[in-house]
C-alpha cells in the first residue's frame, strides 16, 4: 500500500482537478482507486485533491455505486469516506439504479442470506451519522482522542507519530515523530485532560540494555513549544505477557493531575504531579503485576486487576479519599473485588465522597453476553449495584463520558457503539466496524471517534432510543 500511495501522490501532481475526475478508459481516478481494493488513504487523497465523488463512469456509476458493489471485499470505511464528503444517493446508473436502490436490494438479500457490513451500510445511508474520516498513511492507528476545549480536532496515534486532525477542514494540520535518541521506541498509549489540554504519552524504550518505560507530559499539550516532564521506569516484558502497556489520567482541571501507568513489566504504578504539571509529588506502586486499570475523573480514585495469582485475578481499588472528608497525600488500598472483568470504568460522583465503577465480567465467547453492572462505592468501603444493562452481544470496551456519571460508553463485538443514558433506561446506537481498536466521545457528548486499522471515524451522536 506504501508503493500505491506514492504512485498517487505522484499523480496528483501530474493531473488537475479535471483530468483527476475523468481519470482515463471513462472512470476517474476514484472508480479506479475502488477497482484496486478501495484503500481508504488512496481515497482521501483524492477527495483531498478536488477529485470529484460523484463523476461518473460509462455506464454513469459513480464511485458509491461501485463501492456498494463491493461491499463483501472492502471495508465500510471506503462508502462513508464518500457520503461524508457529499456522494449523491439518487444519482441513477445507465440502468436507472441509484446508491439507495443498491442499499435497499441488499437488504432484501440479506433476509435470506446474511450480508457482510449491510447493518453499518444501512444505517450510513439512512442516517449519514460520519462527519468526517482521517487516516495514517502506511501506519496502523492505536487510538485517537478529542482535543480539548472544543471538538473540532482530534489527536491520534500510531507506533511513531502522534498527529492532529481538524474535522471541519478534514485534514491533518499537524504530524509529530516521537523518538528517542540512540535507542528504539515505540507509543503504547496516550491520555488527555480535557480540561487542561495536558497530553500524557507512554513510550516503550527498547533499544537500550535495561528496557525503559518513559512517560511524557506536555502542560498544555504544545508537542513544539514546551518541554515535557519525563517520568521514568525500569522493566521490560516479562515472558508470555501479551498485555500492552497503558496509561489514562485524571481529567479535572480542579485537582492536581493523577497519572495511573501499567508498565511493560506488568507493575502499576501512580504518580501526582503539582498543579503546573512540571514536576512531580509523589509516586506509588499500586500492583507487582496488573491488567486493566482505570481512573476517576478528579484523580481521587484507581483501580486495578490483579494478575499476581493467575487464576484467582481480582480488583483493587484505591483512593485518595477519607471518610472523615480528608485528602491522603499518598492513595490507600480500600478493598479488592473477586471480580475478573473484561472491561472496567471509573467515575466520582459530585455529590457524594463516593465513586461509580463499571464493569464487565470475562464470559466465553459461545455463552450469552454478560451484563454491564454499575456498583457505587464509598469512602468507607460500602458497595451497592445502581444499575444493571444487559447488552445484545458481548461487551469489549467501556468509558463513563466527561463529568457525567449518568453516560456510559461501550463497544461491542458487532461493532456497535452504544452511549447509555442511565437513570433514563436510553441508548443511543451506532452500527460501527467489527475491528474496532477504540472509542472516544467529546465532552459534549455529539461526537465520537473510533479506529479501525489506519483510519479513525469520526461520527455524529444520534437521537435517543428507549
Amino acid at each position: 500500500m506504501k508503493n500505491d500511495a506514492v504512485t498517487a501522490r505522484e499523480l496528483l501532481q501530474v493531473f488537475n482537478v479535471e483530468s483527476l475526475s475523468k481519470g482515463w478508459e471513462g472512470q476517474s481516478f476514484l472508480h479506479s482507486a475502488l477497482e484496486a481494493g478501495g484503500h481508504v488513504d488512496l481515497m482521501c487523497m483524492l477527495i483531498q485533491a478536488a477529485c470529484d465523488v460523484n463523476a461518473t463512469s460509462k455506464d454513469q456509476r459513480t464511485p458509491l455505486h461501485l463501492a456498494l458493489a463491493q461491499h463483501a471485499t472492502i471495508s465500510p470505511m471506503a462508502a462513508r469516506l464518500l457520503i461524508s464528503s457529499q456522494a449523491s444517493l439518487t444519482l441513477p446508473d445507465a440502468n436507472n439504479i441509484t446508491p439507495l436502490d443498491c442499499v435497499r436490494n441488499l437488504a432484501m438479500r440479506s433476509n435470506s442470506s446474511p450480508i457482510p457490513n449491510i447493518r453499518q451500510l444501512l444505517h450510513e445511508m439512512s442516517k449519514r451519522p460520519t462527519v468526517s474520516i482521517g487516516v495514517a498513511e502506511d501506519e496502523e492507528v492505536l487510538g485517537a482522542l478529542f482535543m480539548p476545549p472544543q471538538t473540532d480536532e482530534v489527536v491520534f496515534y500510531t507506533k511513531t507519530t502522534l498527529g492532529v486532525y481538524n474535522i471541519i477542514n478534514k485534514r491533518v494540520s499537524m504530524k509529530q515523530k516521537l523518538t528517542q535518541l540512540r535507542v528504539q521506541s515505540t507509543v503504547r498509549s496516550v491520555a488527555i485532560n480535557p480540561e487542561t489540554g495536558t497530553l500524557v504519552v507512554f513510550l516503550e524504550l527498547v533499544g537500550s540494555s535495561n528496557p525503559q518505560n518513559l512517560v511524557l507530559l506536555w502542560p498544555t499539550g504544545q508537542l513544539q513549544g514546551e518541554e515535557p516532564l519525563k517520568l521514568s521506569v525500569e522493566g521490560g516484558r516479562q515472558e508470555g505477557d501479551t498485555s500492552l502497556p497503558t496509561v489514562v489520567c485524571s481529567t479535572s482541571a480542579k485537582t492536581p493531575l493523577i497519572i495511573l501507568a501499567r508498565i511493560c513489566s506488568g507493575k502499576v504504578t501512580c504518580w501526582r504531579v503539582n498543579s503546573a504539571n512540571s514536576q512531580l509529588l509523589s509516586e506509588t506502586t499500586i500492583l507487582a503485576k496488573g491488567g486493566l486499570i482505570a481512573i476517576s475523573g478528579n484523580g481521587r480514585w484507581l483501580a486495578a486487576v490483579d494478575k499476581g495469582q493467575p487464576g484467582n485475578e481480582q480488583i483493587e481499588l484505591w483512593t485518595f479519599e477519607s471518610s472523615t472528608n480528608s485528602i491522603h497525600r499518598f492513595p490507600k488500598m480500600l478493598f479488592r473485588l473477586a471480580r475478573r472483568p473484561t472491561a472496567m470504568a471509573l467515575i466520582h460522583q459530585s455529590d457524594s465522597q463516593g465513586c461509580l465503577l463499571a464493569l464487565v465480567d470475562e464470559a466465553p465467547a459461545i455463552s450469552p453476553p454478560g451484563p454491564i453492572e454499575v456498583l457505587a462505592i464509598s469512602a468507607d468501603g460500602r458497595t451497592s449495584s445502581m444499575y444493571r444493562v444487559r447488552p445484545e452481544t458481548h461487551c469489549k470496551f467501556v468509558a463513563f463520558c466527561h463529568e457525567a456519571p449518568d453516560y456510559l460508553l461501550s463497544t461491542h463485538e458487532d461493532g456497535v457503539v452504544v452511549l447509555y443514558n442511565l437513570p433514563q433506561g436510553q441508548l443511543m446506537l451506532s452500527h460501527d466496524d467489527m475491528r474496532i481498536r477504540s472509542a472516544s466521545i467529546s465532552v459534549d457528548r455529539t461526537l465520537i471517534v473510533t479506529v479501525v486499522a489506519e483510519c479513525f471515524r469520526i461520527s455524529k451522536v444520534l437521537p435517543a432510543t428507549n
